[in-house]
């Protein structure tokens, strides 16, 4: 069995939902199967803590979804994969406004996604919405900037009637890749600088905590390092 590579993340509460009593409206996945890992990244945009709710099941669901389908994924027709994917986030939302009888408006939110195959050095993802995925090799790359460019007002989310269209899906060999990296856009400032975010990162990896901002805060990567488990 090939060793796996490390999992980090946090989040953190930003100071709006600090000064609201509400929770930190990001969260974040991490799965494991046989040789296989995937991490995900949500950021919520519910008004009332209901919205972390969906953002659970969401970034559980996608992160299994990828383990589960990964070969289909890698060879699949794209549109199916994200028909596929979109259809069981819209009945997770959809039943969530049952259960707590409200607007889909509450359970929105933004997505990223990467898995891994060790054994045969692939890989996939996804991004719909705010944030930036990013690799590493012998340098830091960007793999995916947001979809919204400079404007904070304007995204696409999981309830946005584009979403599937929208969304973003990556395959590709992981090569000479170290690591991916997903993070919300309250880890970052526009324009956005490689060192700066190579300086979060390489804090995060030294296990160093984030300073609270205005916005919530997440950050979850995978990394390739001789103390992998």
């Amino acid at each position: 069995m090939n060793k796996l590579w490390k999992c980090y993340a946090q989040c953190v509460k930003g100071k709006r939902h600090q000064e609201k009593n509400m929770l930190c409206q990001d969260r974040v996945a991490y799965q494991q199967k046989g040789n296989r890992q995937a991490i995900v990244l949500i950021d919520g945009i519910g008004s009332t803590d209901r919205n972390i709710i969906a953002g659970e099941r969401v970034a559980e669901y996608i992160a299994g979804f990828f383990l589960d389908q990964f070969e289909e994924i890698m060879t699949g027709n794209e549109a199916e994969i994200k028909f596929q994917l979109m259809r069981q986030v819209r009945r997770i939302i959809e039943a969530l406004t049952i259960e707590y009888k409200c607007s889909e408006q509450e359970f929105g939110s933004t997505v990223m996604a990467v898995c891994i195959c060790h054994d045969s050095k692939q890989y996939c993802g996804i991004h719909l919405g705010d944030g930036i995925i990013t690799y590493k090799d012998s340098v830091l790359h960007v793999m995916s900037y947001a979809l919204n460019g400079l404007d904070a007002k304007q995204t696409c989310l999981t309830i946005s009637e584009t979403a599937m269209n929208k969304m973003k899906l990556f395959r590709g060999n992981i090569g000479d890749t170290t690591q991916y990296i997903l993070m919300s856009d309250g880890m970052y400032s526009y324009p956005v600088h490689r060192q700066e975010l190579e300086r979060i990162i390489d804090s995060m990896k030294g296990e160093g905590m984030i300073a609270a901002k205005e916005d919530d805060r997440s950050i979850i990567g995978l990394a390739c390092e001789e103390n992998s488990v």
